[in-house]
């Protein structure tokens, strides 16, 4: 079987490439500072990637109403999808979680280096590369799975875990509401 590989950064073309991860107090995969982000199935699997990267995992991870914990951390690879992502959690400010309104509080972006989560050995992938033919043969689907019409074009993920290191600075909403993008390039 051949493996779906890592995102391979080009370390000339790519030196500022950022990714943006969006959060809030409700979020799984929060950034704790000291430590960095981890994803919210703390259980570091013996199982090469491929055999977690599955149409099931993602799916389960993509669905927000599902609460069981995955090995994936979401990303963004522009400012502009985070920010929108951002606006949405705003607006829906209290969701009801296990039977219960609750608040969401702030909501943060993490700004991330992907040259330090390359440099880290973080297994990154974006969606492009999850679309890819030799994926979708890993996967037995087709780009006309129900899955892939999910998936946002600009969405990235990292398995288990960010590293701190990797996290360049964080805003709270309130620097993103006043500053908008500026603040994250």
């Amino acid at each position: 079987m051949q493996d779906f590989t890592a995102h391979q950064f080009d370390p000339m073309r790519d030196e500022a490439f950022k990714l943006y991860h969006v959060y809030d107090n409700l979020s799984q995969t929060p950034y704790i500072p000291g430590q960095g982000i981890q994803a919210g199935d703390k259980n570091i699997y013996l199982l090469r990637y491929w055999h977690r990267i599955t149409v099931h995992s993602i799916a389960q991870h993509l669905d927000w109403y599902q609460k069981t914990p995955t090995s994936f951390i979401s990303l963004y690879g522009d400012p502009d999808s985070a920010l929108r992502a951002v606006s949405q959690r705003m607006e829906k400010r209290n969701i009801k979680l296990d039977g219960r309104w609750q608040n969401r509080g702030p909501v943060f972006i993490a700004v991330i280096s992907a040259r330090k989560l390359a440099d880290a050995g973080v297994f990154v992938f974006s969606t492009e590369d999850l679309k890819s033919e030799k994926m979708l043969d890993l996967q037995g689907m087709s780009i006309n799975h129900p899955l892939a019409g999910k998936l946002n074009e600009r969405e990235w993920f990292a398995m288990d875990r960010i590293p701190e290191a990797a996290v360049e600075y964080v805003l709270e909403e309130d620097a993103l509401t006043w500053g908008g993008m500026g603040n994250l390039m």
